[in-house]
């Protein structure tokens, strides 16, 4: 098997080497997103948390209490893990 470079294509990466790309289909100002998209690491993260250590499973809601109740736990929940585990050492 043979490999050939493409340094056309190499030299045309090149340009955008140590830049940040972010597609989205949102209208909203870019300042905006990227806020929102520089704190995904937390989101992720309170999911992982969810997931694993408290054996969080998938819930569905129809009624619009029910629905902010668990966004409430599922929002606050993660925080105060980190709360406790950090108190823990």
């Amino acid at each position: 098997m043979e490999y050939i470079l493409d340094e056309s294509k190499i030299a045309e990466e090149e340009k955008y080497d140590g830049y940040y790309a972010v597609a989205t289909n949102l209208s909203d100002p870019a300042k905006e997103i990227l806020a929102v998209s520089g704190k995904r690491y937390q989101i992720e993260e309170c999911f992982r948390i969810m997931k694993t250590n408290l054996d969080g499973r998938p819930v569905n809601h129809r009624l619009p209490p029910r629905i902010r109740a668990h966004f409430l736990l599922c929002y606050t929940i993660p925080h105060c893990w980190s709360a406790v585990c950090w108190k823990r050492g």
